[in-house]
């Protein structure tokens, strides 16, 4: 919409200089630097100015005066040596860009039977919610709006994946290298920064696992396995989510406005702390 009135805009400057003056220029817009001085700015007075021998500012006064009406366009001022500024019809800019969105894309097909899934964000809490995040949360969402404004049927995915390898990860670097309790963590849990405790501690597990590959697999089989046997009726009351709550507190703050499937159970580091969190060191400082 900004580019049509801007077109219409260059239109009539260089039709109105040619009737008037008989010169034909290349009308340069600019965006001017604050919303004060209007949607569109031309400095094409001056270069008027250099054939006609005459000043800026005189020439542009004449201009904005002779111009006549344009579409979309409220008002054309001098400012400044001899800019034109343009103000647009601000409510009819709107007003039309609402219009335009209430219809149906020219050449676009039919809202169709086959779904489009798009997978974005899809933030890990085992770590601290970053920057990048909401960049990831800005595109996805733009790709979505984008294909639902082509016609496409949507629909968003957006995970909270913590029952993966990762978590896994920083599970058994709590149990086994941290060698800290239930009850450290939903302490620590409650303190500032535990998110990147635990992005820290995820790094520190990794060395762990190089040095060992075999005690890497060892452990992260028995502590992923030990999930999927565990059966419902098995699961005890106690503080092991605490690790998990804090990322996924992030998480939601990342993706508050996307709308899709969330996967949020703490199941993995529930059961790990049942079977091999009881013998650790409550003491654990952090």
């Amino acid at each position: 919409m900004y580019q049509t009135l801007t077109n219409r805009l260059r239109d009539a400057l260089a039709r109105h200089i040619h009737e008037k003056y008989g010169v034909d220029l290349a009308i340069v817009l600019e965006r001017p630097p604050k919303i004060e001085m209007g949607e569109a700015a031309s400095p094409v007075c001056f270069e008027l100015a250099k054939r006609l021998k005459r000043a800026p500012r005189q020439i542009a006064q004449e201009i904005a005066n002779g111009l006549g009406r344009i579409e979309g366009v409220a008002r054309v001022e001098v400012a400044g040596g001899g800019y034109l500024n343009a103000f647009f019809d601000r409510r009819g800019f709107w007003e039309a860009l609402r219009q335009a969105e209430g219809k149906e894309p020219a050449g676009m097909p039919a809202l169709g039977t086959e779904k489009i899934i798009v997978e974005h964000t899809s933030i890990n809490p085992n770590k601290a919610a970053h920057i990048g995040h909401v960049r990831n949360s800005v595109l996805g969402d733009t790709m979505v709006r984008i294909l639902r404004h082509a016609g496409n049927r949507v629909q968003i995915q957006n995970y909270i994946d913590n029952t993966g390898v990762q978590v896994g990860d920083v599970v058994i670097g709590l149990l086994q290298m941290e060698k800290v309790t239930p009850v450290w963590v939903k302490n620590r849990a409650m303190e500032p920064k535990f998110d990147y405790y635990c992005w820290d501690l995820y790094a520190k597990a990794t060395n762990f696992f190089a040095e060992d590959k075999a005690r890497a697999e060892k452990l992260r089989g028995t502590t992923l396995r030990s999930n999927s046997l565990r059966s419902a009726g098995a699961r005890k009351r106690n503080p092991a989510p605490a690790f998990l709550g804090c990322g996924v507190r992030n998480a939601k703050e990342v993706r508050r406005n996307s709308i899709g499937n969330q996967r949020e159970d703490g199941r993995l580091l529930d059961h790990a702390f049942e079977t091999g969190g009881t013998g650790g060191k409550g003491s654990k400082g952090g």
